[in-house]
């Protein structure tokens, strides 16, 4: 996963310090959310494991907003 953040990171900022600020910020995030045990999605409401979320590179923590399953009935 560390190869993904830096790759993604690499797509928005130029700077190697801004790459390293962005990915410690998008692993305490990742982190946050896998101690508050998940995600909540935007559809259903459920609060569901970080791994019932699609990758998002256009979000905050990288994740969708909506769970798999919403995605699917969507």
């Amino acid at each position: 996963m560390p190869d993904e953040l830096e790759d993604l990171a690499l797509r928005f900022v130029d700077d190697p310090a801004d790459v390293e600020a962005l990915v410690a910020a998008t692993r305490r995030r990742i982190e946050w959310r896998t101690r508050r045990g998940g995600k909540r999605c935007s559809r259903c409401g459920e609060v569901l494991p970080v791994r019932q979320f699609a990758r998002d590179s256009g979000r905050s923590d990288g994740l969708d907003h909506r769970c798999r399953a919403c995605r699917r009935r969507a």
